[in-house]
């Protein structure tokens, strides 16, 4: 029998060496363990990831030659084709950047495997504070380099005015102001109703056949004596009573509630002429003024003026982010006071007439050939327009403003449009 001592047991020795150099389980050395939920988590990541960037693709898609006059120029139509190429830009950076989201969606989805839920959180929250600082940054910049800006001055080649509620100025009643534009002496008669008139001797009869026009500066004849206004020209043409009521700086929704408190005044209204270009339909949003906003049921109520006073709302970013991208609510806005005075028009007995004309710069044209703003403006609608054409060469440096020769291409293309519509000397009244 083999003698079996302390030192003498070597298989048991072996035995508890095998035993004691076997390496104990490791995870690290073994494949990897996900933390719990992650495939949930990835799957989230990354169907989220894929989807915003289907819908960028989708959304950059939309922004077309149309989008890109309504949403992202000032006027509401491209004036430049520079601005056109700001929309094309945008749409294709759109699509690259979603198209990269799609690839990229199967990575973060592995991404997001590999980390808790908390990392992945916190790697959100993360760069929505870097977004939110830089946001931040920008703004102050932005700020700092507008403050002691000079506003440029304002050239007043217009009427006197005084406070109104709704429109917020309007010219002063029974009263004539007198001003000098370079070497030209002018003269604002206003008459009893606050319109404007040739001269103190003139009343409104209320009861004689009459054209009533309505607009903005270009309609009031702003930096022009009376006998060089469109309004003016073309009653002379007609021989017709005209009645100017337009005022300066007004949007679409001013000029009709000029038209809209006047029109009831008259017995024989026979036309009515409604100026628009494209620099109105901007102020039919401006927050510096109340707005009457006409409903499809007929219904009116007004929008009050909204606080520009906060730190918020004299923010440049938020100006220069709004001036980028913008609803359509004027133009739309702009339609209904349209829709609204031909209806008021045609109920009183008129022809309602639209002339749509630029300023100083014309509306690129569409496939149509015509400016956008038109089509816009108009389309599907049963009213009749007339378009001229200024551009640059009519265009006043002293009064900023058309002169009057093109206040006589206006006038010209008026008479023409209501004489074939049946209004004029030797008709008994517009067309029904």
């Amino acid at each position: 029998m083999p003698h079996v001592g302390a030192r003498g047991n070597v298989p048991l020795r072996l035995a508890r060496l095998t035993v004691a150099t076997v390496p104990p389980y490791c995870p690290s050395m073994s494949s990897p363990v996900r933390p719990p939920g992650s495939a949930l988590r990835a799957a989230a990541v990354g169907v989220a990831v894929a989807a915003g960037g289907a819908l960028l693709i989708g959304l950059s898609w939309c922004v077309d030659r149309r989008w890109t006059d309504i949403h992202m120029t000032e006027h509401y139509c491209a004036e430049y084709p520079a601005e056109l190429a700001r929309g094309t830009v945008l749409r294709w950076t759109g699509i690259v950047l979603g198209v990269l989201m799609l690839a990229l969606s199967r990575h973060a989805a592995r991404w997001a495997a590999r980390h808790s839920g908390r990392q992945v959180l916190g790697a959100v929250l993360r760069i929505s504070v870097a977004a939110v600082l830089a946001l931040f940054a920008s703004d102050a910049v932005l700020r700092l380099r507008d403050k002691g800006r000079v506003v440029p001055s304002v050239f007043h080649y217009e009427p006197d005015s005084q406070v109104d509620p709704l429109l917020v100025y309007r010219p002063i009643p029974s009263h004539v102001t007198e001003v000098d534009a370079g070497d030209r002496h002018l003269r604002f008669v206003v008459d009893a109703n606050d319109w404007r008139v040739r001269s103190t001797d003139d009343v409104v009869d209320f009861a004689r056949p009459t054209v009533l026009f309505t607009g903005e500066s270009m309609g009031s004849g702003f930096g022009l004596n009376y006998e060089e206004t469109y309004p003016f020209r073309v009653g002379q043409s007609l021989g017709l009573q005209v009645v100017n009521v337009a005022v300066q700086g007004y949007g679409n929704d001013g000029a009709y509630v000029r038209l809209h408190d006047a029109l009831p005044r008259f017995e024989h209204p026979v036309a009515t002429v409604t100026l628009v270009n494209q620099m109105m339909t901007e102020r039919n949003v401006w927050p510096d003024r109340p707005h009457l906003l006409l409903g499809d049921d007929g219904s009116a109520r007004t929008e009050p003026v909204r606080n520009m006073d906060g730190w918020f709302a004299r923010s440049p970013l938020w100006r220069f982010a709004s001036s980028v991208v913008h609803s359509d609510e004027a133009l739309r806005r702009a339609r209904t006071y349209i829709a609204a005075t031909a209806g008021e028009t045609r109920r009183r007995g008129g022809f309602p007439l639209f002339l749509v004309t630029d300023f100083r710069v014309a509306c690129l044209p569409d496939e149509t050939g015509a400016p956008s703003l038109e089509r816009y403006l108009f389309e599907g609608m049963d009213v009749a327009h007339v378009r001229v054409d200024l551009g640059e060469e009519t265009y006043d440096p002293i009064i900023k403003h058309p002169n009057a020769a093109a206040q006589e291409k206006l006038a010209e293309a008026v008479t023409r449009a209501l004489r074939e519509h049946g209004v004029g000397e030797g008709a008994e009244s517009g067309r029904r």
